[in-house]
């Protein structure tokens, strides 16, 4: 049977008559002023499920009285407005379009219960066509349900801020835009970029000074593959012009030598932090190996901050390991060369050597030249015995006999050739003076090189280096060029072996020698080098 429209109001009337029934007497009035008020939202809720049979009373309104309730004045209109949009979203709910497209209003008008039907209909037109995106509006506050859900509201608002798009998640730098878009970088960042930019420039420098330093290491004679081998005889030195010592005096320094070497008491001195590096000067010409003519310890000392330089004088008497034979230090490099030497030191003298540079006394030349000589005080008994050996070193290297000599003593800044022949006089001062006058040439030599500027080194390095032979390692010299700065800062302390009162003279086999006290000189290393 077909229902009027009245018959409609009249259903939907009961219903809010028997909800009202079922409240409190204090909240009856208010739920009948909000059922009055609501009819309408009721009214559409139900008008979809009777639209075939639903009347107007005109084209354009739909009106119930409210017979229900006698109160013939209060009633809902509709417009046509809203029921043609409540017809046409619900025949075609596949097709229905709300007002907005994001998930807020697609809550709305899909995801209500029946009890939520009122809301649902507010979703697709509102109440007078008040849409639910207008819901902040003073018009839409004024006009829309009293009995409204709020619940609704607040899950409209968070489901429009999934509808908007992700906001971008602000750094800790706190990073802003430029004029252009482009991001401006944070202070830390700029910090990071400009430390790492100054690290890979310092990782180029420190690549070019390694690949310079190892370019100045490939021109060392680095001696991978020493000669061990031992002559068995060696040419004969010279000779002193008088007899031998008293045999039994010979016999004695025999006994103390050999005494020294069965020791075993005393160790070898050590200490990781101390470099005893040899320094030998040899007097080689072709193919012989010669004397070393010049024998400086250079130690290292990081414990002290010094350098201490020791010369052993060439004469010492003692015993060559391997040989078994007494006689003087400078035949051990003859007999076996550099290993030989640094070996008879060690067991004579009870110190560790560590490595050895080894340049011949011509290229000794060359390095005082590279410096721009060295300013030395001639004395009156020294000039005959340099320009002495200036006519030997000249006839030696060519130049005429009688070029670079000197006429009278004085402050004089020898060249190369003179700088030699006054490290090489043994005659003023014997041995002590000479090596005296060795270290000296050696220091000056170190303090002018400090002061030269890059190209200069640069030159020097350039002659040096080629004519210097030794069983550092390149790894080995790498770390002493590393350490070159810190060196230069340490103290230089010159002292020789033996001391100037611990030795006696003596003529062996016509031979001059000395004859010192082992016992002192090693305490006196002890002392000195390693400061114990």
């Amino acid at each position: 049977m077909d229902k009027s429209i009245d018959d409609i109001i009249n259903e939907t009337m009961e219903k809010k008559r028997k909800n009202i029934g079922e409240q409190s007497p204090e909240t009856q009035h208010d739920s009948k002023k909000t059922t009055l008020e609501n009819t309408s939202d009721y009214l559409i809720s139900d008008i979809y499920e009777e639209k075939d049979n639903f009347k107007t009373k005109d084209d354009n309104i739909y009106t119930a009285d409210n017979a229900a309730e006698n109160r013939p004045e209060e009633h809902v209109t509709i417009s046509q407005d809203v029921f043609d949009s409540i017809i046409s979203s619900r025949e075609k709910p596949e097709t229905k379009k709300i007002n907005s497209k994001g998930a807020a209003d697609e809550f709305l008008a899909d995801n209500y219960s029946e009890e939520d039907e009122d809301l649902a209909s507010l979703g697709i037109a509102g109440k007078e066509g008040k849409k639910v995106t207008d819901y902040k509006s003073k018009e839409y506050k004024k006009d829309s349900p009293k009995d409204f859900d709020k619940a609704y509201y607040d899950k409209y608002d968070k489901l429009k801020k999934l509808d908007a798009p992700p906001e971008r998640p602000q750094s800790k730098s706190k990073n802003r835009l430029k004029k252009n878009g482009k991001k401006r970088w944070s202070a830390k960042k700029k910090i990071i970029v400009i430390v790492i930019i100054i690290l890979l420039i310092l990782l180029l420098l420190a690549g070019a000074a390694v690949a310079l330093i190892f370019n100045y290491i490939s021109k060392i004679n680095i001696v991978k593959n020493p000669d061990t081998s031992i002559v068995s005889s060696i040419s004969d030195d010279d000779k002193a012009n008088k007899p031998d010592s008293p045999q039994k005096d010979i016999d004695e320094l025999n006994e103390k030598i050999k005494n020294n070497m069965e020791n075993k008491s005393e160790p070898i001195m050590y200490d990781e932090n101390v470099m005893n590096i040899l320094v030998i000067g040899t007097d080689s010409r072709g193919s012989d190996r010669g004397r070393s003519d010049s024998m400086i310890l250079v130690s290292l000392n990081k414990n002290t901050k010094k350098i201490v330089m020791t010369s052993f004088l060439r004469d010492i008497y003692l015993h060559i390991p391997q040989v078994d034979e007494y006689t003087r230090l400078n035949h051990a490099y003859a007999y076996g060369g550099a290993e030989l030497l640094m070996d008879t030191i060690e067991q004579n003298f009870r110190i560790k050597i560590d490595k050895y540079v080894m340049v011949n006394f011509s290229s000794f030349v060359d390095v005082v030249d590279s410096v721009g000589g060295v300013d030395i005080n001639v004395t009156e008994d020294e000039v005959q015995y340099v320009n002495s050996y200036l006519s030997e070193i000249n006839m030696l290297r060519g130049d005429p006999a009688g070029s670079d000599k000197i006429s009278s003593a004085g402050l004089y800044t020898l060249n190369g050739k003179q700088a030699l022949a006054y490290s090489r006089i043994r005659y003023v001062g014997t041995d002590f003076g000479r090596t005296e006058r060795q270290r000296t040439v050696m220091s000056k030599v170190l303090n002018k090189a400090k002061d030269l500027n890059l190209f200069e080194i640069n030159d020097l390095l350039d002659v040096l280096l080629p004519k210097l032979t030794t069983n550092l390692t390149e790894g080995e010299i790498f770390s002493l060029v590393l350490d070159v700065f810190e060196y230069l800062d340490f103290d230089t302390v010159s002292q020789a072996i033996p001391q100037n009162s611990d030795f006696s003279y003596l003529t062996i086999r016509g031979m001059s020698v000395l004859g010192i006290n082992f016992d002192s000189s090693i305490a006196y290393l002890k002392r000195t080098i390693y400061d114990k």
